[in-house]
């Protein structure tokens, strides 16, 4: 169901709602002040930071890490535009590391990963080209590892799957880095509105014709988490 694909989307916007909640009737300090020692460090150790919040985009995958997680956290270090830029370069990277890992091993591996999950996207991808992996890439919860996998197994032209990264990874990573600065910028009320807008924006493509059908379709979400091969 719809509910269920949004879910990790929802609990972030709740956790975030109920956090300032309480900070508002408690007095606590969850905001720029109360960051202030980090944000020194990465003042301090701009070009180190940058770095190893690049790697854990890059390299979430292999960590258990998931990407929703690590962008809103850049996002609240790094602001909207640092946050997008560095989220966005590292998502970029991971798709390419993918892709290449899906050429190298071949079929075999590949569905022993991804299991029943892959018939769909084999066939959007054949229909559809690089589409499907713009779309899914910019889409907030799109599953980005069987796209990137699977991109590579079937051969699309490296160009264009980079073309189709390189503009859907600031979309993606924009819409988590708003959701993280709006935390420290905006009041609590104001925060909880940006974080229902996006929510709005994120479910708005199911309803144009064709964008399950180029590219996913909520329910298609089980299969890809529980194979955890979302991120």
């Amino acid at each position: 169901m719809l509910y269920k694909s949004f879910g990790v989307v929802l609990v972030l916007i709740f956790a975030y709602s109920l956090g300032s909640f309480i900070q508002d009737q408690l007095g606590l300090s969850f905001n720029s002040e109360s960051l202030k020692s980090l944000q020194n460090w990465i003042e301090t150790y701009e070009r180190s930071a940058s770095i190893i919040f690049f790697l854990l985009v890059t390299f979430r995958i292999f960590i258990g890490l998931s990407s929703h997680s690590v962008l809103i956290i850049r996002g609240l270090i790094f602001g909207l535009i640092g946050g997008t830029i560095l989220g966005a370069l590292g998502l970029l990277a991971s798709a390419l590391i993918q892709f290449y890992i899906a050429k190298i091993f071949g079929a075999e591996w590949m569905r022993s990963k991804l299991q029943g999950s892959l018939n769909s996207i084999e066939e959007r991808i054949r229909v559809y080209g690089a589409l499907p992996v713009f779309l899914i890439t910019a889409h907030p919860i799109g599953p980005q590892t069987p796209i990137n996998l699977a991109g590579g197994l079937l051969g699309i032209p490296i160009f264009k799957f980079f073309l189709a990264i390189f503009f859907a990874a600031p979309i993606r990573s924009g819409f988590y880095s708003v959701l993280g600065a709006a935390a420290l910028n905006f009041s609590f009320q104001d925060a909880v509105l940006i974080g229902l807008g996006l929510l709005v924006l994120a479910i708005l493509p199911f309803f144009i014709p064709g964008f399950k059908k180029s590219a996913f379709h909520p329910n298609e979400l089980n299969a890809y988490n529980k194979d955890n091969n979302h991120g």
